[in-house]
């Protein structure tokens, strides 16, 4: 190359590193802002190339393709013509990720390619080829994380397709939205990884060998060493190439004895009420508690003998009082008094362990007319507030209630029990996010005016929908309809022409014909650029046509695909509800085990000062002895005897401790009491 030629190569290349500027600011959704800047430096780059390739045309007399940097330097100016003209005609924007970097790297190479060698200190020169060996191995990580979530893409597109929604591989596959944005950001990503470390690895060659790197058979094999080859050739270093599970506690609180099968009774805590498997309707709602009543509901509860702590649990499904008393009280008799003489139905019980289950079922959904629905947890917190405000939950039962909030969480988070949706109109929804993830800013198309696809617009709107639109044979109703959801109402002659700006369509219209053929959503899917549709055809007969479906990116589900979508999740969620038992029955058992030793605390408490009132009297006499010790002798007499009682108790401490804990240590326990006197 000529020296003039060179230096507006060069020109060029460094207009052209703006596109690959350009490549990372896509990536961080920043393209608006920027791109034009870089289209326009593009644009002037291959301006400034053009002049570098005629004055070297000129000068040879000939085309400039006489050796692989000319090559080079014609490819990259081919893909810019090309790019540019693309974009001219077709807008295409998102190509730049890919070609700005490219066409930067041939002319990089390009205009480089001279007898000037890059001046470069050795320790630079490693610091450069750690630099791409980073960059590289990230660039790979990236395109395998894009191959794997292309995969995935696949795999839960064709689920959609065959209506079955459930989790691949043994887990709940992203949205199909969700893994679009993993596969481009991803795949983004790695090639701005790759073309960085191609660039420092060109210009470390450059400084290493000068120019003769490209051809050369002696330093070709460059190409074919891995990244920890090449490091460790380069910093001089050798043989690179082969140089106390829980237990169910049955110790009572309150020196109780085991009944007759072994189980456990906490200290009176009473569970007593029904719900909708024990009790009608006209039952529940004689026994329901207006929130008003619950006051004085508590007051009166605690005033019975012994009570001290009261919950009352009162919805439309179901009408629960929960006590905790002192040892030796009886409120059951009280208790069922006061529920027959102020609404009169016959009641269920639980006691001890199984009144702990219960409210940790309750709480969890799994006690539910629905499994899993979420409102109970809400209704139990709202009733806990209610009680603490009144001064009518301090001790045990706080503790209790408290830790069922937490079961509650720990079940949601670890089993997909409220996951899936188990009505029609919330199996839409569920559908939408698969396919869309976020439905923040999505349009909806409702056509017809069907009760069903009115419900399931509303709860698309409730989880984000920007706008809907409606449209209907009857203008009128769809003005009527558009105005509950705060929609655009639609002429019914011109809404097919409005779906290539709708994310979802509903249709319940009373039509005996099709009003969505397969060319019709072919034409609206082109006119998307291939962005998905999810179509709902509640309508009987169907509104669209079933051929819909084949369609790439048209995702079509009538009624029975919705209602098999429903009993699959029931299913779904009976398995899951049998996982989440067994979390309820585990953290049972912790639990008991929590509350127990704290029982054994004011046994515990009451050795300490048993024998720290033996040590301090026998000191005490020790100090009025006439002609004893001095004050210096006493201190430590007093240290000594403080460690000697700490060893002392420290045994039966620990024993106390661990047999609180322990099936079958409620014996051991009363036994060291009656040993040290203890209450």
């Amino acid at each position: 190359m000529t020296e003039t030629s060179v230096i507006w190569l060069r020109v060029a290349a460094a207009l052209y590193s703006i596109g690959l500027v350009d490549s990372v600011f896509l990536l961080t959704r920043q393209k608006e802002p920027f791109f034009r800047t870089a289209l326009a430096a593009f644009g002037l780059g291959g301006v400034f190339h053009l002049v570098s390739m005629v004055e070297l045309g000129l000068m040879q007399h000939q085309f400039p393709v006489t050796d692989v940097y000319q090559r080079l330097s014609l490819c990259a100016f081919l893909i810019t013509v090309s790019f540019l003209f693309a974009y001219w005609r077709y807008k295409t924007a998102s190509l730049s990720v890919f070609i700005f970097p490219l066409v930067f790297v041939f002319a990089l190479i390009a205009a480089l390619g001279n007898n000037d060698t890059v001046r470069m200190s050795e320790a630079l020169k490693s610091s450069w080829l750690v630099a791409h060996i980073v960059f590289i191995l990230l660039g790979y990580a990236a395109v395998l994380f894009t191959a794997i979530a292309a995969v995935l893409y696949l795999v839960q597109e064709q689920r959609l397709k065959q209506k079955k929604i459930g989790g691949g591989f043994g887990f709940r596959l992203p949205p199909l939205g969700v893994l679009d944005d993993l596969v481009s950001s991803s795949l983004s990503l790695g090639f701005v990884f790759i073309t960085v470390g191609v660039i420092i690895i060109i210009v470390w060659a450059s400084a290493t060998h000068g120019m003769a790197w490209i051809g050369n058979p002696q330093v070709d094999h460059l190409g074919d060493l891995s990244g920890a080859d090449l490091l460790a050739s380069e910093c001089g270093m050798e043989g690179a190439k082969g140089g106390v599970p829980c237990h169910r506690s049955t110790l009572l609180f309150g020196g109780d004895v085991d009944d007759a099968r072994g189980n456990s009774r906490l200290m009176k805590l009473l569970v007593t009420g029904v719900n909708h498997k024990t009790a009608p309707v006209e039952v529940r709602e004689r026994l329901a508690f207006p929130e008003t009543s619950i006051p004085g509901a508590l007051d009166r509860l605690r005033s019975g003998q012994g009570v001290s702590e009261v919950l009352i649990l009162s919805t439309c499904n179901r009408v629960e009082i929960t006590v905790a008393t002192e040892d030796d009280a009886d409120p059951q008799a009280a208790l069922d008094s006061f529920l027959v003489e102020a609404r009169g139905a016959q009641v269920y019980r639980y006691e001890g362990r199984e009144a702990i289950h219960h409210l940790f079922r309750v709480a969890a959904s799994l006690d539910a007319m629905v499994v899993g629905e979420p409102q109970i947890l809400g209704q139990m917190k709202a009733a806990y507030a209610l009680s603490k405000s009144a001064g009518a939950m301090n001790g045990i039962l706080e503790s209790v209630m408290s830790r069922a909030f937490s079961v509650a969480k720990r079940v949601r988070s670890e089993t997909g029990i409220g996951q899936m949706a188990v009505s029609v109109s919330y199996a839409a929804v569920e559908l939408a996010r698969k396919i869309f993830g976020s439905l923040a800013g999505k349009t909806v198309m409702l056509v017809g005016s069907g009760k069903m696809s009115e419900l399931a617009a509303r709860h698309l709107r409730r989880s984000g929908c920007s706008h809907i639109f409606v449209t209907n044979r009857t203008h009128a109703r769809a003005v009527e309809m558009a105005e509950l959801f705060g929609g655009t109402a639609i002429e019914y002659g011109r809404f097919t022409g409005m779906l290539p700006e709708v994310d979802i369509v509903i249709t319940s219209s009373g039509a005996r014909e099709y009003v969505l053929t397969k060319e019709e959503m072919q034409r609206v899917i082109a006119a998307r650029k291939n962005k998905p549709v999810f179509v709902i055809d509640i309508a009987v007969p169907r509104n669209v046509e079933p051929s819909v479906n084949s369609v790439d990116n048209v995702f079509l589900y009538d009624i029975d695909d919705l209602q098999g979508v429903v009993t699959s999740n029931l299913e779904g969620r009976k398995k899951e509800a049998e996982r989440a038992e067994r979390i309820v029955s585990e953290e049972v058992d912790r639990m008991l085990s929590r509350l127990k030793v704290q029982e054994v605390a004011p046994a515990i408490v009451g050795l300490q000062e048993q024998f720290e009132e033996i040590r301090a009297a026998e000191v005490e006499k020790l100090r009025r002895k006439p002609g004893g010790m001095t004050a210096e002798q006493l201190e430590q007499v007093d240290a000594l005897t403080r460690a000697i009682i700490n060893k002392i108790a420290h045994g039966p401490i620990t024993e106390l401790r661990r047999q609180a804990a322990d099936p079958d240590g409620g014996h051991i326990v009363e036994t060291i009491k009656r040993i040290f006197r203890l209450r």
